[in-house]
């Protein structure tokens, strides 16, 4: 209410800044008294007038171009074959278009001066000129007859020609094979239709069928128009791909930019949300496993959730391949509300750990549909840039994020937290399962594809079918493989005899050798395998999978316990703890543009991806937090390393998708984004793994060390309870160093495996973006 009191210089600025406005609205757009024109008295006038001189129109002729004109032929009478010049020499005229002597003719003069009293001028010139005629009709049928055409149609000139007939023929995302040496007329018609136009050599052949081969083993080349002097693509759905690739590309083929724009804002609004729940609920997870009183359900219903929805991207791979995107989608939007509605209910363990792993596999499996649809409709030097983008989002929910963290924590609840998003989610993503839907159904009424029946099948045929289709046997040997060999590190020390207990030895046997047996399966037993054996062999595709994998396994090996670390060790509150933890969220999405970018200016990814830059700042900020992850440490330190570890991994996961993409075919795109997801989703449950088996075994025994057995115990089942300590206590302090023992080894097992990455990178083949196509249609 004082605020001119209290501030009377922000008070006088804003009454300035008003008054400019007012004065500035009402105010004409331009002066009404000011004269444009200097005024001149007559003298003046006279004075200028005289003084005036007009420049030439010609420059004048000089005697050399006097000689050479006396040199040039003029010539007397019509123009003809044989013309008489005016020295009286008679010479052959090769610049005439009369090449008949069609104009010496007496037969055709009368016929012309008859024509010309009978019909007027009209007939000299096109139907489009002057209208249609009996003689233009008669002229259109005798040069059909001639041609043996069905029809003809006569045109003023070549001009007129070019640019109605091949704009009619050929649009936007045609192909134009062409001779360079093209009349312009052609050249401008040809640039009318805004066709692709690829040119070879004037009347060599041999260029000719090299530009068509080329243009043939990239897909391009479907329908040649004979006789047309250039070869037509009509790109059309790839009848080899399976129903649900065909859909892709059907809907690529059917719709115009506006509608692809506009199907980006929403998909850009899904991804919003998608962040924002994935970000919130993580954090809530902490709560959970307070109120539940077991830190090692963090551990252990990670590694659960990164196995089963890593592995159940393949089949999910399958489905949208074969169904289609939009069903793909929609599946997945479902299995993630159904999630969320769980943990919202969940009053155990058992049952939030249930939750867990239902509520990833539909959150990733949506995120992992929209990353197919990105590839689907961008090329390969976009892509990279434009999966970044898709990326933003999550820059402006590490700001929200703390907020709505604390305003659940501190209000509703955490539960309510998850029961939110089970409403919200259905409300952003159905609009996006309808654009889908709808640009499927459209493509199929233009008849880009065709619906393909299936057969009719018993309940056991069905089975049968999809048994193969999906290569169940092989989901079971990866899923229990990764599952028995991995969850050990969690659950060793909840066993009796930890390390030395039988079941803890057998099931790291059994799965080791389950997984050693899933490539052998692929290879030779599985009729329908998830990815073709070539594939597996390929290093830019292998290099991809190792890269994410060990990029993934480093990340969450000092990042599982992180959020605690904040709280517990530096003393920070709920918000600014969550605040450091979206520090590699900001910086590794912010660079993931400026990565994008450069691919886009570029059209390579590898040196970009092993520039010394991104590499030292990788591997010295994972080292780094060895040091600076320990009581007593400045938080700034600990920001340092991870903008710099942010940075790196802003650069290594969009080039990693793009580089496995760019060695395969648009049929295989939703394949290999799969494998990706598991390597990373693996690579992640290795990274818990080793965390939450430092964790287990290292934590506990530490505080047992500083702390009587009750504190001790109680700390480690809820890290709550760490916090009813002030800072700088004597327990406090014990729980911070007992933390930053268990810290410094979680830090050191990730900065070993930083230098897998740099081996993965180097094995990638440097594929040229910009040479390759994959995809076709109307796309980013």
């Amino acid at each position: 209410m004082t605020f001119y009191q209290d501030d009377p210089v922000r008070s006088a600025m804003e009454l300035f800044l008003f008054l400019f406005a007012v004065y500035y609205l009402v105010s004409p757009a331009y002066s009404t008294k000011k004269q444009k024109q200097i005024p001149l008295t007559e003298e003046e006038i006279d004075e200028l007038v005289e003084d005036w001189t007009p420049e030439p129109l010609a420059a004048p002729v000089t005697a050399f171009e006097e000689a050479e004109n006396e040199k040039r032929p003029v010539i007397v009478g019509p123009s003809a074959p044989k013309s008489k010049l005016a020295n009286g020499r008679t010479v052959t005229n090769l610049a005439t278009y009369n090449h008949f002597n069609f104009i010496n003719s007496e037969a055709i003069k009368e016929a012309a001066v008859k024509t010309l009293r009978a019909y007027g001028v009209g007939p000299c010139g096109p139907p489009g000129f002057y209208g249609t005629q009996d003689v233009h009709q008669t002229l259109e049928a005798d040069i059909a007859a001639h041609l043996g055409t069905p029809a003809a149609i006569v045109y003023a000139q070549s001009f007129s020609t070019i640019s109605s007939v091949i704009p009619a023929f050929s649009k936007r995302g045609d192909i134009i094979v062409a001779d360079k040496a093209i009349n312009f007329a052609t050249r401008k018609g040809i640039q009318i239709s805004r066709s692709t136009v690829r040119w070879f050599e004037h009347n060599d052949m041999e260029d000719l069928e090299r530009v068509l081969a080329k243009l043939e083993a990239y897909g391009h080349m479907k329908t040649p128009v004979p006789g047309s002097g250039a070869a037509y693509a009509g790109e059309q759905v790839d009848p080899d791909y399976q129903a649900g690739v065909q859909k892709a590309e059907g809907v690529t083929l059917a719709w115009n930019k506006r509608a692809l724009w506009i199907t980006y804002i929403w998909i850009y609004v899904v991804y919003f949300e998608i962040a924002l729940m994935s970000t919130i609920t993580g954090y809530l997870g902490n709560y959970a496993n307070a109120d539940f009183s077991t830190s090692q359900l963090l551990s252990v219903s990670s590694v659960m959730s990164s196995i089963i929805g890593g592995v159940l991207r393949l089949p999910t791979a399958k489905i949208i391949d074969i169904w289609g995107r939009a069903e793909g989608f929609f599946v997945m939007m479902c299995i993630c509300i159904i999630g969320l509605i769980i943990f919202a209910a969940s009053n155990n363990v058992q049952t939030y750990a249930a939750a867990s792993v239902i509520y990833y596999i539909g959150y990733d499996g949506m995120y992992y549909v929209m990353t197919v649809f990105i590839a689907d409709t961008t090329r390969l030097k976009h892509r990279i840039l434009m999966l970044a983008i898709s990326q933003t989002p999550f820059i402006c929910t590490a700001f929200t994020t703390p907020y709505a963290v604390s305003s659940f924590v501190s209000g509703a609840g955490w539960r309510w937290g998850y029961g939110t998003f089970a409403i919200v989610t259905p409300v952003a993503c159905l609009p996006l399962c309808g654009i889908f839907l709808y640009y499927q159904r459209k493509a199929e009424k233009m008849g880009l594809y065709k619906r393909t029946e299936s057969p009719v099948r018993g309940w056991y045929q069905t089975v049968v079918h999809y048994w193969v289709e999906f290569d169940m046997v092989g989901v079971f040997l990866l899923c229990a493989g990764f599952v028995l060999f991995l969850l050990p590190f969690s659950l060793a020390t909840s066993v009796a005899g930890q390390w030395k207990s039988a079941s803890i030895i057998s099931m790291l046997v059994i799965g080791f050798v389950i997984l050693c047996l899933f490539p052998v399966w692929e290879r030779f037993g599985a009729s329908k395998p998830f990815l073709p054996w070539d594939k597996l062999k390929d290093r830019t595709v292998f290099g991809s999978v190792l890269c994410i994998s060990s990029l993934y396994a480093a990340f969450y090996c000092w990042n599982l316990y992180y959020y605690t670390f904040n709280q517990v060790v530096l003393g920070l509150g709920t918000r600014d703890a969550t605040y450091m933890g979206e520090i590699y969220t900001v910086g590794s999405c912010f660079f993931g543009v400026i990565t994008g970018l450069l691919v886009k200016w570029t059209k390579r990814y590898k040196w970009i991806a092993l520039a010394s830059v991104f590499r030292p700042l990788y591997i010295m900020g994972t080292g780094l937090l060895i040091h600076f992850r320990q009581p007593g440490t400045a938080v700034g330190y600990v920001v340092m390393c991870q903008i710099f570890i942010a940075f790196a991994g802003g650069t290594l996961v969009p080039c990693h998708q793009v580089a496995a993409l760019a060695a395969g075919t648009h049929g295989e795109f939703a394949t290999t984004l799969a494998l990706l997801y598991l390597a990373s989703s693996v690579g992640g449950a290795i990274g818990d793994s080793i965390a939450g088996g430092i964790w287990t075994n290292v934590y506990p025994g530490e505080l047992a060390k500083r702390l009587p057995a009750d504190v001790a115990t109680s700390v480690y089942t809820s890290y709550t309870n760490a916090l009813t300590y002030p800072v700088g206590s004597e327990t406090r302090d014990a729980i911070g160093v007992a933390f930053g023992i268990a810290q410094r080894d979680m830090c050191i097992a990730a900065s070993s495996i930083t230098a897998l990455t740099f081996i993965a990178v180097w094995i990638w083949r440097d594929i040229n973006l910009a040479n390759k196509k994959q995809i076709k249609g109307v796309v980013v």
